[in-house]
C-alpha cells in the first residue's frame, strides 16, 4: 500500500511538470517515468482535465481508478526451494550464506545465484525470529569488561605523544543503586600526571559544545592546555556563532513556499523563481541556503530514477 501511495505521488509530480510545459523527453531525461508512460499519461489526463492549471491535482481515489491497478512482481519459484531441508538444517547449524552456496553448487549441482540463496535464508529469518530474553541481575553481581587501544596522550614531562591501552569495568548498578538517587556505576579511571585522566582523549568525541563549556570553565590547567588536550584549536574554542542574517531568513522563507508548490526545482530554476518576486540572488547563495534546509538532498531524490 505504501509503494502505492509513492506511485501516486509520482504520477502527481508529472503532472505538475506537464502542467509546467515539460516534454515527455524532458520527463524521462529528469527520471519519474520514461517517454511512452509519460505519453500515456498526458493523453489520459487531457481526456480528464488534468493539466488544466487552474484545477487542483486529483487525489489517490480519483487517480488510481484511471491509471489502472497496481503493478506486482510476477511470482517466480525460488531455485533454492527444491535444497529446502539441506539449506534449512545447515541454516540452523549457523552456516554461513556463502558457504551454503558453494556447498549447493558443488555437490548438488545448483545452477542458482548467491542472491537466490540469500532471499531464500532471508524467508527463513523472517518464519523463525531469535527467541531473546532480558536478564536480571542484582547490583554488582554483573559485570562488562572492555579492554583496547586507546587514544595517543601528550607525556606532560616531555610533550611526546604516547600509546595507550584502556581497560573498563562497569558493575550492573541494578534498581537498588537507583533507588539510592541513580548514582552511575562504578568505572577504572586513573589519572595521569598533571591532572589528566586516562581517558581524557575520549571527550574529543563530544559536541564542541561541551568543548567550550569544558574550556571556559574554572580549572587549575589553563586553557591552552586544556585546547591541546582536547585537540580543539584555541581560534575553535573562543569563537562565538553569529546569527543568521534576517535577509538569509526571508530568503529561506520564500525558497520553502516554491519547494513546496514545485519540489522539483533545483538552484537554477529557484533562482529564477526569486528574481520572479523581485529579489536579485546570486545562486551560490542559494545553493548554500537549500543546502542549509536539505532542500538539495530531497530533489536529487526526486531526480534519480525509480528502478524496479
Amino acid at each position: 500500500m505504501a509503494n502505492r501511495r509513492f506511485e501516486m505521488f509520482q504520477f502527481r509530480q508529472v503532472l505538475t511538470r506537464m502542467r509546467l510545459g515539460d516534454t515527455d523527453r524532458a520527463i524521462a531525461c529528469a527520471g519519474p517515468m520514461g517517454r511512452r508512460k509519460a505519453a500515456q499519461l498526458r493523453t489520459t489526463a487531457t481526456e480528464a482535465g488534468w493539466l488544466d492549471p487552474a484545477q487542483t491535482l486529483p487525489e489517490d481515489a480519483v487517480l488510481a481508478p484511471r491509471l489502472g491497478p497496481a503493478r506486482t512482481a510476477p511470482a517466480v519459484a525460488s531455485l533454492a526451494e527444491a535444497h529446502r531441508e539441506l539449506i534449512t538444517r545447515w541454516w540452523r547449524e549457523g552456516v554461513q550464506g556463502t558457504t551454503i552456496h558453494d556447498a549447493l553448487v558443488r555437490h548438488h549441482a545448483f545452477t542458482g545465484s548467491y542472491s537466490s540463496v540469500r532471499r531464500f535464508l532471508a524467508t527463513l529469518e523472517a518464519a523463525h525470529p531469535q527467541v531473546t530474553t532480558a536478564l536480571e541481575f542484582a547490583p554488582g553481581e554483573a559485570a562488562q569488561v572492555d579492554f583496547g587501544t586507546g587514544p595517543e596522550v601528550l607525556d606532560p614531562r616531555t610533550g611526546e605523544r604516547v600509546k595507550t591501552w584502556f581497560f573498563v569495568m562497569t558493575l550492573g548498578a541494578g534498581s537498588a543503586a537507583q533507588r539510592e538517587g541513580g548514582r552511575e556505576a562504578p568505572r577504572e579511571d586513573r589519572s595521569v600526571g598533571d591532572g589528566e585522566r586516562f581517558f581524557s582523549e575520549i571527550c574529543r568525541a563530544r559536541p564542541m559544545r561541551e568543548h567550550r563549556e569544558q574550556i571556559q570553565s574554572e580549572h587549575r590547567l589553563s586553557k591552552a592546555r586544556r585546547c591541546q588536550l582536547l585537540d580543539v584549536a584555541r581560534s575553535s574554542a573562543y569563537y562565538c556563532p553569529q546569527p543568521v542574517d534576517e535577509k538569509d531568513l526571508m530568503l529561506m522563507r520564500l525558497i520553502d513556499e516554491i519547494h513546496l508548490r514545485w519540489p522539483f526545482y533545483g538552484s537554477r530554476r529557484m533562482v529564477d523563481a526569486l528574481e520572479d518576486r523581485g529579489h536579485n540572488v546570486n545562486r551560490k547563495r542559494v545553493q548554500r541556503l537549500m543546502r542549509l534546509m536539505e532542500t538539495s538532498q530531497k530533489v536529487r531524490a526526486l531526480a534519480a530514477p525509480q528502478r524496479g
